[in-house]
């Protein structure tokens, strides 16, 4: 087994796939399907087409043609299957040296704004070379340290120019991807906060949280599920907030921490602030955690900060 991480992508002989978790079982490699083989398909990459997948898509696809990948999420990528891995870090260098005119300017701009370099990486569709004229950009920046730099650098591209903020027609583009419990005025106010979105003309992007190496340590175990629960606490350390999971550590009687499952609720929270869940209470031998995102909509489930609203 090769080491991979999130963001990472694998392909396999007529799919490609992203990796969804930093452990994996001793023969396989947990990630969701994104892109298929398909004479029909609207993407293309050395002269053969691929189609794109949404979740549901991706599931039913498995389940009917691929059922030895798993029968669930995550899929399960056999070793043995593997023939490539497709690095954030190697792609962004690429697309640099090729001159691609929106990333290599958001590139630029971030690390003068004092982003570095040796943590800045692409994922999404082009990574693997499957983008589309009007594909969104998904930049990576690895480790606490660099995503706080990168992230830093953004805000302040947003302020000094050269960066945009993310305009109210794509917000209303990401509330309803996204879906959230909040209405669309909270989400938006926990958003804007957050600084890891911006555009670059007409083009967004958004800047992802992966962690480095080292950092891989202390992944939240899942456990049994016990009860739906509102849990409202005070966050004694928001350190990988913007992971996947989206941890927040709280102060409360019964739960050890908060987990989101789904992306919209990465960043909603920082240390000293009273946040709101609602989610599943799991128990594992380690911890018990309150996960929010136990469906890929997380209905009935959210984060919130407390605070945000009182200061409205």
């Amino acid at each position: 087994m090769r080491r991979v991480r999130i963001r990472d992508f694998l392909e396999t002989e007529d799919m490609i796939f992203s990796v969804v978790t930093y452990k994996h079982p001793s023969n396989h490699y947990n990630a969701l399907l994104r892109f298929v083989r398909d004479p029909r398909g609207e993407r293309t990459r050395d002269n053969i087409n691929y189609r794109k997948l949404s979740f549901q898509e991706a599931v039913n696809y498995i389940n009917t043609w691929r059922p030895e990948y798993g029968d669930g999420e995550p899929h399960k990528v056999p070793d043995a299957n593997l023939k490539r891995i497709v690095r954030p870090k190697k792609a962004l260098s690429r697309l640099n040296k090729e001159g691609h005119a929106e990333i290599t300017t958001i590139t630029k701009k971030l690390l003068a704004e004092g982003a570095n370099s040796e943590d800045l990486g692409i994922t999404g569709s082009h990574l693997v070379g499957l983008d589309q004229p009007s594909s969104d950009i998904d930049f990576v920046a690895y480790g606490l340290k660099g995503f706080k730099a990168a992230r830093l650098a953004l805000r302040k591209g947003i302020k000094n120019g050269g960066i945009r903020s993310v305009e109210e027609e794509t917000w209303g583009r990401i509330y309803r991807k996204r879906s959230p419990e909040l209405d669309f005025d909270e989400f938006i106010e926990h958003e804007k906060r957050k600084f890891n979105r911006g555009m670059i003309g007409k083009r967004y992007f958004d800047l992802l949280f992966t962690r480095s190496w080292s950092e891989i340590k202390d992944i939240p175990s899942r456990g049994k599920k016990r009860e739906k629960m509102v849990v409202e606490a005070k966050v004694t350390d928001d350190s990988f907030c913007f992971d996947s999971p989206a941890i927040y550590e709280v102060e409360h009687p019964e739960i050890d921490r908060v987990a989101s499952y789904t992306h919209t609720y990465a960043g909603q929270v920082f240390k000293g602030e009273e946040l709101q869940a609602k989610g599943w209470v799991e128990e594992s031998e380690k911890e018990t955690l309150l996960v929010v995102g136990t469906s890929r909509k997380a209905k009935g489930e959210w984060i919130r900060s407390l605070d945000l609203i009182k200061n409205r």
